[in-house]
């Protein structure tokens, strides 16, 4: 059986493990990024925006042949749009995104 302490340890140190390995000088590190947003980033946001991202490519595979009839006049990307609010921003937000970084919509520079 684990003791209060033994727990409080183990959570401080996967508390400083992803303070540390957030704290990197990369290129996003100063682009809406904050400490406090951490372990609510880890702990709810990115299962949440796995959830969606597996609702939005059900969603997308039954909408599809709606999406196929919007295809057929110009400017003929209405898949492409469509995949990319349904399945591909919600992909990015939960496996891209830096951690720590709060903006909703997350798109990588090229």
């Amino acid at each position: 059986m684990l003791s209060k302490k033994n727990v409080l340890l183990s959570l401080l140190l996967m508390t400083s493990v992803v303070y540390s390995s957030t704290a990197s000088s990369g290129p996003y590190h100063d682009y809406d990024y904050d400490k406090g947003f951490v372990p609510v980033d880890l702990i709810i946001m990115r299962p949440l925006g796995f959830v969606a991202t597996l609702a939005g490519t059900a969603l997308f595979i039954g909408l599809s042949p709606l999406t196929a009839f919007a295809q057929i006049s110009p400017p003929h990307d209405a898949f492409k749009k469509t995949a990319n609010l349904m399945i591909i921003a919600p992909a990015l937000y939960t496996f891209d995104r830096p951690l720590g970084n709060k903006s909703l919509m997350y798109f990588p520079d090229p």
